[in-house]
């Protein structure tokens, strides 16, 4: 029983640091490891657990011995105690993206080895794979993967194209590509309904797409923005958030694409957004080692967190109360009470707020 525990501790180890600043701190991966970047993350419906993804980002990790988890398996994370419930091996270079199914049974996963899996996080188990599955490197990534909030449908999107999958078969339902643009697509998310679906372009654009009824190679709604890195619809569905690869916020409306709302704070790209489920807050992760909370209605920045590497993942907690984030070159997921306010809020320095 020792060994296992000290086999444990090595190979899987999940430390847990209540830390009186800054709050508290999972690890993914023992601290002996080789580099390891969080690069993905993301909390299960219920809040009791979260899913974090990454590893190194060429796909070349260091041998793995018989029993040794490799640096690219996702990591299922007890909240509360930083314990590691589950662990899902079979990407072969780092995970870029994570979803939830909204049961908290299964886990869609997005890689650079161009594969997206799928998981049933209860027993660990592949359910089905996506794509290429080969440790070269080679192959197209997926860089984003996100499971449809109603239907049991998920949406992965590999260069200028969204590809609609069935998770439980691996099989391709549809493909959606804009046969006007021939840029690549950087981020993509359904709205709460299920039945839209945003994407935003290297061509400076944001596109939405009816999947049900729309003709798939040319969208219903398609308005200009500065380059987009992330984004997110609002809990309503009424508006659409960006963030920019200038560090800006856009918060668009979702029928017109007027921007709304436009908030400067970030020095760097902004990889990763978040909305409070309440509707009343956003997070944003950039670049630049801080992660920002703003008022939605106000465009105050109500609170800053630093961090001394880039920070390209975050997630709200379902309860409102709680961020986790997580970065470059760390094997750590922080988690800090979003509730903290700043001693005196200023708005953005450069905040518009549209009528």
């Amino acid at each position: 029983m020792k060994q296992q525990f000290k086999n444990t501790a090595f190979y899987l180890v999940t430390f847990l640091l209540l830390t009186f600043v800054g709050g508290q701190t999972l690890y993914a991966q023992e601290p002996t490891s080789e580099i390891y970047n969080v690069s993905s993350l993301a909390y299960s419906p219920d809040g009791t657990k979260i899913a974090v993804g990454g590893g190194k980002q060429d796909c070349v990790g260091k041998p793995v011995k018989p029993g040794e988890l490799s640096n690219y398996a996702i990591r299922i994370l007890e909240t509360a105690t930083g314990k590691v419930l589950t662990t899902l091996e079979g990407h072969t270079c780092s995970t870029n993206s994570i979803s939830w199914d909204s049961s908290g049974v299964y886990l869609a996963s997005g890689g650079n080895d161009g594969s997206i899996r799928i998981w049933d996080v209860t027993n660990g188990s592949k359910v089905s794979v996506f794509g290429a599955t080969g440790s070269d490197g080679e192959a197209e990534p997926f860089e984003g993967v996100t499971w449809n909030p109603i239907t049991s449908e998920i949406a992965g999107f590999q260069g200028r194209a969204i590809l609609i999958l069935d998770p439980f078969t691996g099989h391709l339902i549809k493909q959606v590509t804009d046969s006007q643009d021939r840029h690549r697509i950087t981020a993509i998310a359904w709205n709460p309904d299920g039945d839209l679906l945003a994407a935003a372009t290297l061509s400076n654009t944001i596109k939405i797409w009816n999947v049900a009824t729309d003709n798939l190679d040319e969208p219903s709604l398609s308005f200009g923005t500065t380059p987009v890195t992330s984004i997110l619809w609002s809990p309503d569905g009424s508006r659409i958030l960006t963030g920019g690869e200038d560090g800006t916020l856009n918060i668009f409306d979702a029928t017109s694409g007027k921007i709304l709302v436009s908030l400067s704070g970030h020095t760097q790209p902004i990889p990763s957004i978040a909305w409070s489920k309440d509707g009343s807050r956003i997070a944003s992760a950039s670049w630049d080692g801080t992660v920002r909370v703003w008022d939605v209605n106000t465009g105050y920045q109500i609170n800053l967190f630093t961090n001394t590497l880039p920070i390209i993942a975050i997630d709200w907690s379902p309860d409102n109360l709680n961020l986790a984030y997580g970065g470059t070159g760390s094997r750590s997921v922080t988690i800090v009470k979003s509730s903290q306010y700043l001693t005196e809020l200023t708005p953005s320095p450069n905040v518009t707020i549209e009528p």
